[in-house]
């Protein structure tokens, strides 16, 4: 992905601008910005545009190679930008083609909420291994003294291994 430099555009948070202006001291890695941007898929074959939005820090960095007087690194203030937006999302592995439509929906789901929630997007990718076994046929109840007991994740993992070939494979780790 290529950055488009004429499209970027970061703004100070409201708590930044207000401790700028109502304090005669403060310092850069206090302040905090939202940004967004537009970038470019540098594969001429996909030539995409993405939109990225996310959240600015400054903080300390050393310089390398670069010693003051008393010998000790010399800092300088640096600017860091941690995406927490991919729109169309950012895919982190390649889906395959002929993947069902319940599978694939929550992958996407999964990868667009990666950055802002990972504990939500491994929900999503839960809930995409449980419709994987469905759609091959593994059960999700088991019936025991005349009740539907619902299986959990591991057990309906461990009929995969034994009922498909091919999710076995998959699911030999």
């Amino acid at each position: 992905m290529k950055l488009i430099n004429d499209k970027f555009f970061a703004e100070y948070t409201a708590l930044s601008k207000k401790m700028q202006a109502d304090d005669d001291y403060w310092e850069p890695e206090w302040l905090n910005s939202v940004f967004t941007t537009v970038l470019v898929c540098n594969n001429s074959d996909c030539a995409e545009s993405v939109i990225c939005s996310g959240i600015r820090s400054v903080d300390w960095e050393l310089k390398p190679n670069e010693h003051n007087e008393h010998g000790e690194m010399e800092q300088q203030y640096c600017s860091f930008y941690l995406p927490k937006i991919f729109i169309p999302t950012i895919h982190f592995f390649n889906i395959p083609e002929k993947c069902p439509d319940s599978v694939n929906s929550l992958l996407i789901e999964a990868f667009s909420l990666t950055l802002q929630s990972p504990g939500s997007a491994a929900n999503k990718v839960r809930a995409a291994i449980e419709n994987l076994l469905t759609e091959y046929g593994v059960p999700r109840y088991s019936r025991k003294n005349g009740k539907n007991n619902r299986l959990t994740l591991d057990s309906r993992i461990a009929k995969a291994k034994d009922k498909n070939a091919v999710l076995g494979e998959l699911m030999a780790w």
